[in-house]
C-alpha cells in the first residue's frame, strides 16, 4: 500500500511516501518531483492541508496482504479448526493460541463460504 500526503507551506509543496515495510519518509519538495505545471494545478487546490492520493483502482492490496498478516491468521485459523475437529476443546484451544472463547468459537463455528 502506498500512502501520499501533500501539504503546502510558504510556496513549497512536500510529499511524503510510506513504502511497504519502511520508515515514513522525509518529506520532500514536490518541486523537484513533480512537472511545473501539475505543481500549480495542484496548488490551486491544496492551501496549507494535507492531501491523500489513493492508490489506482484494482491495484489496492487488501488488509494484511503487504505485512502477511492476512495469511498468517488464515493458516492459524485453520489449525484451530483442525484441531478442533480432532476432539481439542474450546477451553484447550483458547490457553493454546491465548484468545478468547467467544473467539475460538468464531473460527472453530464460521461457515466457508
Amino acid at each position: 500500500m502506498q500512502l501520499v500526503s501533500l501539504s503546502h507551506g510558504l510556496c513549497n509543496l512536500a510529499i511524503s511516501i510510506m513504502v511497504k515495510g519502511a520508515k515514513p519518509m522525509k518529506y520532500v519538495s514536490a518541486s523537484k518531483i513533480l512537472p511545473d505545471d501539475l505543481l500549480h494545478e495542484i496548488q490551486k487546490y491544496v492551501h496549507g492541508s494535507v492531501l491523500y492520493i489513493p492508490s489506482p483502482e484494482g491495484r489496492r492490496k487488501k488488509w494484511g496482504q503487504v505485512s502477511g498478516q492476512r495469511e498468517y491468521l488464515q493458516k492459524r485459523n485453520l489449525e484451530i479448526k483442525q484441531l478442533f475437529r480432532m476432539g481439542h476443546s474450546i477451553q484447550q484451544l483458547t490457553d493454546l493460541y491465548c484468545l478468547s472463547e467467544d473467539t475460538v468459537r468464531k473460527i472453530v463455528y464460521k461457515r466457508e463460504k
